[in-house]
């Protein structure tokens, strides 16, 4: 038995450096002749779902006991085994394995030179021998065997992409098994040696031809350890030894003629092939096939299988705008808002210049009621019956035009005829928020009051994602409401979102991961009534960290999101 955990124990090493990590696709973005190819992280980490494998196995029975006590295996004794079993994965790393195997066992006491004793006694015997067992294999490497990342490339419509996915790789898989069950044997001993023997021995062998030539079933253990290499999703080789033990000395018949104070035990070699049943997935995207819309492209299951890079719900085969965050009533593409009047395009009767929500988004430049579309005299203020055009004071700012600075636009006599809508003592044209009166030192806007500037760096702590995810989790929705209100408080001011990443994994997925984040972040601001037109996100991915990434805890610190409120230049 020490011989037999002796092999297991170099066979072990042997299968881990096997283990080589696998050469990694890379995954830089490549420029093509149709686009350029960004990574798609698919959501859908391929489960475990081949959960249930078939095979037959072939191999050899060596026995051990009273003829048998020197060699572990010994070649004339070792005879041919086989059956079938069912392996039924519990998890990536265990699995439980049930079994029937029939074989045959013998042994001769002529095997062996020395003793001269055993030339003289010249016992031997043979029988057949079936198991009925189950065992729970510890499979060492399976997570890397089972979850092994790779980047693939593939096209979607006018564009090229990129996607992570998990394949089932070509892998040496060293486990180690224990289990039990019941085992039969029906020994035949041949004692005609014994003849000639004194009273003492005939008594014993007597005894032996009494009790060991029954058909008895014996409860055993087993365990043992072997390599496993997957041929592909389906197909699996094996290779295993192991040693059964009966709970008893008459696996060969022979005991009290023999040696009663050990019993008896085999070993067991063989190879084994295995199918593994489940569902075709083509694209190992984790959704089978048959339900799968996309079956040649990663995708995710919220998408019936099909990619959706920007994340907004709306598969890229079907999206006109795949990588901007979109509605599915605009074929994917966001509402647009192009002179950034508050008024989407496809309710702006001039969707090119900024205008009045109530002239459906056209503007009146002169202020005088009446949209420049229908105004004669556009930049001068006017009466309707002249079509907008003035008799003296073209802005009707009660400044005649000779003395207005500003004789097209309504101002005060403070501000010599220009206009100063909020009142500050700085005319609208210097003013960087004409709306929201502010010191001068501040270009006229409002200064962030410094409570708010807290928020802004509480956030970097609070808004948290799910692990390797861009979705938000429930805690961080507080903190980026309180953004929101601080953005709906100050109208005139534009916030910058940048999402960074720690340095763990690809550059290009964390650089995509970061995008997704800070996108997250935008599209729950937005929720909130802030127009997107105020509000830009970026991705830095692990740059600019501002701790250790050898540390978890500096990790942890480059794992963020910063928030900054910017005025807009005039």
């Amino acid at each position: 038995m020490r011989k037999l955990i002796t092999s297991l124990a170099l066979l072990l090493p042997l299968a881990a450096a096997a283990q080589t990590e696998p050469a990694k696709t890379d995954s830089r973005p490549i420029l093509s002749d149709v686009g350029v190819e960004v990574l798609h992280l698919a959501d859908s980490v391929r489960p475990f779902d081949r959960t249930t494998e078939v095979g037959l196995t072939l191999g050899a029975m060596s026995y051990q006991g009273d003829l048998n006590e020197e060699l572990l295996f010994l070649p004339e004794e070792s005879k041919f085994a086989g059956g079938i079993f069912v392996r039924h994965h519990l998890s990536p790393n265990f699995a439980l394995r049930g079994q029937l195997f029939i074989g045959k066992i013998s042994g001769a006491d002529v095997n062996f030179a020395e003793p001269e004793w055993r030339q003289n006694r010249r016992y031997s015997f043979t029988s057949p021998v079936s198991e009925a067992t189950v065992q729970l294999e510890w499979d060492i490497f399976g997570k890397k065997r089972f979850r092994k990342r790779k980047t693939v490339s593939y096209e979607n419509g006018t564009y090229r992409q990129l996607a992570v996915v998990n394949k089932v790789g070509h892998t040496l898989a060293p486990y180690v098994f224990a289990g039990g069950g019941l085992i039969s044997t029906s020994p035949q001993a041949d004692f005609s040696s014994s003849d000639n023997a004194g009273n003492e021995v005939k008594d014993k062998v007597k005894l032996d031809i009494e009790k060991g030539r029954k058909v008895a079933a014996h409860p055993g253990v087993l365990f043992g350890g072997g390599l496993n290499y997957d041929l592909n999703a389906y197909w699996v080789l094996g290779l295993e030894i192991g040693l059964r033990y009966a709970f008893t000395d008459y696996l060969d018949g022979i005991s009290a003629a023999g040696n009663p104070e050990l019993d008896d035990w085999y070993t067991f070699g063989a190879l084994h092939v295995s199918y593994r049943f489940g569902a075709k997935d083509k694209d190992s995207d984790g959704v089978p096939d048959a339900a799968d819309g996309c079956p040649t492209i990663p995708g995710r299951p919220v998408n019936g299988g099909c990619p959706d890079a920007d994340g907004d719900g709306v598969p890229d085969l079907k999206d006109r705008c795949p990588f901007e965050i979109g509605l599915a009533e605009l074929a994917g593409c966001p509402q647009k808002d192009a002179d950034r009047d508050g008024l989407i395009d496809r309710e702006d009767e001039c969707p090119t210049v900024a205008g009045l929500i109530k002239f459906k988004g056209c503007p009146d430049t002169d202020g005088d009621d009446i949209p420049d579309k229908d105004d004669a005299c556009p930049n001068e203020k006017g009466s309707v019956e002249l079509k907008g055009c003035p008799v003296k004071d073209r802005d009707a700012d009660g400044i005649a035009d000779e003395s207005d600075a500003c004789p097209d636009d309504v101002g005060t006599a403070a501000a010599k005829g220009c206009p100063d809508a909020d009142g500050d003592g700085i005319q609208d044209k210097d003013d960087a928020c004409p709306n929201s009166s502010g010191p001068n030192v501040n270009k006229g806007c409002p200064v962030i009051e410094e409570k708010d500037q807290k928020v802004l760096k509480l956030a970097v702590k609070q808004v948290r994602f799910e692990y390797s995810a861009s979705s938000l989790i429930p805690e961080s929705s507080q903190i980026l409401a309180d953004i929101a209100d601080i953005m709906l408080k100050y109208p005139d001011y534009h916030l910058s979102i940048e999402g960074y990443t720690d340095n763990m994994g690809s550059g290009i997925a964390n650089q995509f991961l970061s995008e997704q984040r800070a996108n997250a972040c935008l599209a729950y601001i937005v929720q909130k009534g802030v127009g997107t037109n105020r509000i830009k996100a970026y991705g830095l991915g692990e740059n600019l960290p501002v701790g250790d990434n050898n540390t978890p805890e500096g990790r942890a610190q480059n794992r963020r999101v910063e928030f900054e409120l910017s005025l807009p230049k005039k």
